[in-house]
């Protein structure tokens, strides 16, 4: 089996509910995690009086990477890593979008985090307080939340944890 890599969006939403992403996050288990804005592509334009959150678009906009070149980096990383996301109905058709702008048809086949985190916990008998008592730890010395990177980061620790 392919080594797990831990992958987390930050999505701008405009009020047509349409999802963006601005922000990708990547993460091996035992590994420092990678981030990247996103740069919006042509296709992604979206009513700026629609945005939820100016500040992350516009940013993601200034300082973002070219879609095209990331997905192509990202599509690099599926051939070696098994995909995992604690949100696959929501970072799968994100990264379905990203990769759409290089790989035409692309649909994602990322592993649901928690199912497997439990699987994972199951075969080496570790209980679910033991569980628990890593994610305490791990939320301590959390980072900024909600960043892409800082995600990914922190479920790749937990998966670390049970793999070790």
């Amino acid at each position: 089996m392919k080594p797990y890599l831990l992958v987390d969006f930050e999505a701008e939403t405009d009020t047509n509910g349409r999802m963006f992403p601005v922000e990708i996050g990547m993460c091996p288990p035992g590994k420092a995690p990678k981030s990247a804005l996103i740069r919006p592509t042509a296709g992604w334009e979206i009513d700026r009086t629609k945005i939820f959150n100016h500040a992350l678009w516009e940013q993601a906009r200034e300082q973002g990477l070219d879609a095209a070149s990331l997905a192509r980096q990202v599509h690099a990383l599926t051939e070696k890593y098994t995909l995992v996301s604690d949100a696959v109905f929501i970072d799968g058709p994100l990264l379905d979008r990203l990769m759409s702008i290089s790989y035409h048809g692309y649909k994602s086949q990322a592993v649901e985090f928690f199912p497997l985190l439990q699987c994972l916990a199951d075969e080496r008998g570790i209980t679910r307080d033991q569980v628990n008592k890593w994610i305490a730890e791990i939320d301590e010395k959390r980072g900024t939340a909600h960043r892409a990177g800082e995600d990914a980061r922190v479920r790749a620790e937990l998966i670390a944890r049970v793999l070790n």
